[in-house]
């Protein structure tokens, strides 16, 4: 039985590989430049903001998604001072005494995902070209003369489209994680315990612009 040569099996690889991307975990928030540590003695916090997170992930389809949408993923190191407890969904935020809202994290994690990849119309001409070079003179007959037909292993075609599709769920997933772990909202804010976190604003917000208060 004829099989696709080792050249065609390669070509195939190396197209269909380069579909789905691999997710990079975002590194700590406080590897990147700040703005610098401000205190809000009215509200009896501490704070400073990082530039642009997702940079420093490496993280290529998820930059220039947010790029492309006009989000910009911002870190933040905030310490309760009061000494009461606190939470972070009671963090506001404004950009020149104008409030703004960030974007749930969560739900910036499921429109940035990756969908579904060029990988199977790649794949299209590969499979018509594997279905056409198995011969039918090379498949078995039963004790009646008829041709059976055994059990098709869609090779390699099918099985790289499949590892493709996984290696995308795999890395919305952990986009998802990581985006959850790093949300504020609910994240208990301890007195005088930094706790950092990422939050994520629309029309290129910048961090020089930001500050914080407590309601």
């Amino acid at each position: 039985m004829k099989t696709l040569s080792p050249i065609l099996k390669l070509l195939l690889v190396l197209l269909l590989t380069s579909c789905a991307v691999d997710y990079k975990v975002i590194p700590d928030v406080s590897c990147n430049a700040s703005t610098g540590i401000r205190i809000n003695s009215e509200d009896s916090i501490k704070f400073r903001f990082f530039n642009d997170v997702l940079a420093s992930s490496g993280n290529k389809h998820l930059i220039r998604w947010a790029k492309r949408h006009n989000y910009q993923a911002i870190g933040l190191e905030v310490t309760n001072l009061s000494g009461k407890f606190r939470k972070g969904f009671q963090l506001k935020y404004y950009a020149d005494e104008k409030r703004i809202v960030p974007v749930n994290n969560i739900w910036f994690a499921k429109k940035a995902r990756q969908k579904m990849s060029g990988a199977p119309f790649i794949a299209i001409p590969f499979i018509i070209l594997e279905e056409a070079i198995f011969s039918h003179d090379d498949y078995p007959k039963d004790a009646n003369g008829f041709e059976f037909y055994p059990e098709y292993n869609s090779s390699i075609t099918c099985s790289v489209v499949e590892s493709d599709k996984k290696r995308r769920q795999r890395a919305n997933a952990k986009l998802l994680a990581d985006l959850k772990e790093l949300d504020l909202s609910y994240r208990v804010l301890s007195a005088g315990k930094p706790v950092y976190g990422i939050v994520i604003f629309e029309n290129n917000t910048t961090p020089e612009g930001l500050t914080i208060r407590i309601q």
